[in-house]
């Protein structure tokens, strides 16, 4: 039609979840990244802290200029990477959380506060879909056990919309912060220009987790190669 012969262009950011595959295929400035709630000490308690295993990077001609497929664009095949996209791939596990979204996520918070919102509802996230049954007959019912809080008595589902909302809105509260200092602004600063403050966006963020019917969720079972003692998951009978 006549708007698609006008062009118009947009980035891209694409994944798939085969097995326990994961493939990414990004282009432009939105961003996927893979987290994986491991065991970590912080302060005197040890919790589930969702570290980073894979998470792509802007692909800009120059500062806040991202790369973008026009409607004109010809692939030149079947294959986004003939664009210039960055393709990349990791191994996933059961409980791992998938985050995507768009650069007005990531433009106003960085990754380690991501992942500290992430860490206050994966428990929450975890116990929800065990009571589904998501991780297999044997390790489901000690999942369900990591937390007491109400809201794992909810669909799975609803603990990730929830999550997804934390984060979305976090974002749209930090870009109308004139004081905020933001990924964007330090940025922004490296680049010899002044900005000041969060950068109002638009927000679009989407939150996935790995289940798998015959896990070993290992990244919490794994406990005696760490230093803190003992503290994976709960037996099935409560101990």
């Amino acid at each position: 039609d006549e708007l698609a012969r006008a062009g118009g262009s947009a980035t891209l950011l694409v994944a798939t979840l085969d097995g326990d595959r994961l493939d990414v295929c990004n282009l432009g400035d939105s961003a996927l990244a893979l987290l994986r709630p491991t065991p970590r000490r912080r302060g005197a308690a040890v919790g589930l802290w969702p570290r980073i295993v894979l998470r792509t990077h802007d692909q800009t001609h120059y500062f806040n200029c991202p790369y973008q497929a026009a409607a004109g664009d010809d692939p030149g095949g079947d294959v986004l990477g003939s664009c210039d996209a960055d393709a990349v791939a990791a191994t996933a596990r059961a409980g791992d959380v998938i985050l995507a979204a768009t650069d007005g996520f990531w433009d106003n918070v960085d990754d380690a506060e991501a992942q500290g919102l992430v860490s206050e509802h994966v428990a929450v996230a975890w116990a929800a879909a065990a009571r589904q049954n998501a991780f297999g007959p044997e390790l489901s019912p000690r999942v369900a056990q990591l937390t007491n809080d109400p809201a794992a008595a909810d669909a799975a589902r609803d603990a990730l919309d929830g999550l997804a909302e934390a984060l979305a809105a976090r974002a749209v509260a930090v870009g109308v912060d004139e004081t905020a200092s933001t990924p964007f602004s330090a940025a922004a600063a490296a680049e010899g220009l002044g900005f000041e403050g969060g950068k109002e966006d638009d927000v679009a963020v989407v939150v996935g987790l790995v289940v798998d019917d015959a896990a070993s969720l290992s990244a919490v079972d794994e406990s005696g190669l760490d230093n803190f003692g003992a503290h994976g998951l709960p037996d099935a009978g409560g101990g």
